[in-house]
């Protein structure tokens, strides 16, 4: 079916593309304010929640840049992130909480429980990186928490978070990809937000990231 292909064509294929043209893609959801003029990229495991943590922001008023690539080019004061299709690719469990009929929504690639959402664009289509937040399951943590990550962690997390990161040694190399990576994480923070899979998204409201802007 088309829209198989059009998934493939927009995540792997275009993953390719960035890892030889040297464009850095994160595997991260992005928002911005156009007031801070700045992005924030969520990233995490499979799972983690980036599209759900990155819609409920846009309900904050943030505008959504990338749902599920993020891709990063270097620029003489750090990089910035460049506006990719803007789609939420929701679960079903996530349009229930968020009170979203799905009725009339696209289904991704015949999927009964996964849906195109459209988002409103940005005003413009790149803005600089400010930081990256890893998102982390802790089910003994009683409430989320928001902590600066040490940079060798910081490192890993980036290399394990880079999309199709099989790719890096086939196309643009370990020495290169390393280069790029410590000068990315030299331009922005890097902050972990660990909270129980469980957690009630009530939580959240006490959280601010002051540091980030």
């Amino acid at each position: 079916p088309w829209d198989a292909v059009e998934l493939y064509l927009l995540g792997t294929a275009m993953g390719v593309i960035y890892h030889q043209r040297g464009i850095h893609p994160l595997h991260a959801a992005c928002v911005v304010r156009d007031k801070d003029n700045a992005a924030i990229a969520l990233t995490g495991d499979s799972g983690e929640g980036k599209t759900t943590l990155a819609y409920a922001m846009t309900r904050r008023g943030y505008g959504l840049l990338t749902d599920d690539v993020a891709p990063l080019t270097g620029v003489d004061s750090g990089f910035v992130v460049h506006r990719e299709k803007s789609v939420f690719k929701i679960w079903q469990q996530t349009a229930e909480h968020f009170s979203l009929p799905t009725k009339g929504l696209q289904s991704i690639n015949n999927r009964d429980s996964k849906y195109y959402l459209s988002a409103e664009e940005t005003s413009l289509a790149s803005y600089p990186l400010k930081a990256l937040v890893v998102l982390v399951t802790d089910d003994e943590s009683l409430e989320p928490r928001l902590e600066p990550v040490p940079r060798l962690q910081a490192l890993a997390y980036i290399r394990q978070h880079t999309y199709r990161n099989f790719l890096i040694p086939k196309l643009c190399g370990e020495a290169e990809f390393l280069a790029r990576s410590m000068s990315l994480l030299n331009a922005i923070d890097v902050w972990r937000l660990v909270r129980p899979r469980s957690l009630n998204p009530v939580s959240y409201t006490h959280l601010t990231l002051p540091t980030i802007y």
